[in-house]
């Protein structure tokens, strides 16, 4: 008799949301790289590119934290204010994140006190109809 088997580990399927979040944040450390990498040596139409390629993508909160890539931008717009596409580039992204940032917090608190009112109009239904 062959000896038992052990027991099979369990896999967990991750989302498709889970997945673009890794792929989001693997983009994101890859294009901060690009853009810290060679320093002030950087060939400045290759920094361009990827502040072009950070604009397309869409940056959640969690990848702007973890990947600090928001100080990245500013550290780069600061080390080349005398190249004005850079400068105009960096700025407009970090106020885009800014703003999406904005509007994500306050869409979150527009749901949570609507879902507290709808709760609480429940909550007296039910009183009403106990009465």
């Amino acid at each position: 008799p062959r000896p038992p088997s052990p027991p099979a580990k369990k896999m967990r399927q991750g989302t498709i949301t889970e997945l673009r979040k890794v792929t989001s944040l693997k983009k994101v450390m890859l294009l901060k790289r690009e853009l810290t990498g060679k320093g002030d040596k950087a060939d400045t139409s290759q920094i361009i590119e990827t502040l072009r390629k950070l604009d397309v993508i869409h940056i959640t909160e969690e990848a702007l934290t973890k990947t600090k890539i928001g100080k990245a931008v500013n550290d780069c717009r600061k080390a080349h204010r005398e190249h004005s596409e850079i400068f105009a580039l960096c700025k407009a992204l970090i106020k885009k994140w800014k703003d999406r940032l904005q509007w994500e917090r306050g869409r979150a608190r527009e749901q949570k006190a609507s879902l507290i009112f709808v709760t609480g109009n429940q909550s007296r239904d039910r009183i009403l109809d106990v009465l």
